[in-house]
């Protein structure tokens, strides 16, 4: 399934469906998108909530990405490089993060020497509902600990807010962080972590930390 003006380059393919449409229900394979074309025939709005139907969920997984094109493959359940148990209370769960560099052409790819940007994926798990809107924040280090870059915003681009989750919900959580110079993975530390998007205080996991460190390729 592609946007439109993706179509004839699919064309090789047995089936493909213009997005939004798949006849009967059925389950594309691939789901080919580029947020930098038109929309057709979704609204800009209606596009971004069915993009991220696809980039917050658990059954597509990230095929491959050069800047706003992406393929999304049909896996069934997208699995973390890494697997985690972190938890902030008994409503918000850290249970796996995956990491993919970017080089200056805009591939994304998990063997890239020189990244300049990071996707990050959060793999989160709500226990309990929340009243509050927490922002998720991701800070890229150095191992000497310089700043390289950083990315705040609620779940999923604010797409899913935490105030809005139910219980027994995942969500996965996609941040993009642009670094002020290019490095390798296998350098870098990752700092994550929540606030209160109103007041600004953090919000401390259950060992009373305002953040977890973790490194970027396990």
């Amino acid at each position: 399934m592609a946007q439109d003006t993706l179509v004839p380059h699919l064309s090789h393919r047995q089936q493909i469906y213009l997005l939004p449409w798949a006849r009967g229900g059925n389950q594309p394979d691939y789901v080919v998108m580029d947020r930098s074309l038109r929309t057709y025939p979704l609204g800009p709005e209606e596009y971004r909530s069915f993009f991220y139907d696809y980039m917050a969920g658990g059954s597509y997984a990230i095929d491959q990405q050069v800047d706003d094109f992406v393929v999304f493959k049909y896996v069934g359940q997208v699995l973390p490089q890494q697997d985690l148990d972190l938890c902030w209370g008994d409503s918000f769960c850290l249970e796996g993060i995956s990491v993919t560099g970017a080089s200056e052409d805009g591939v994304y790819a998990d063997q890239v020497q020189e990244a300049r940007s990071l996707r990050v994926e959060l793999f989160w798990d709500v226990r309990q509902a929340m009243d509050t809107n927490y922002s998720v924040f991701v800070h890229a280090f150095t191992a000497d600990d310089r700043l390289l870059g950083q990315h705040d915003s609620w779940p999923a681009d604010a797409h899913r807010p935490t105030s809005v989750l139910q219980a027994g919900e995942q969500v996965r959580d996609v941040h993009y962080v642009t670094l002020n110079e290019p490095s390798n993975l296998s350098g870098l530390m990752l700092r994550v972590g929540l606030y209160d998007s109103a007041s600004g205080e953090p919000w401390l996991d259950a060992d009373g930390r305002p953040h977890v460190l973790l490194p970027a390729q396990p």
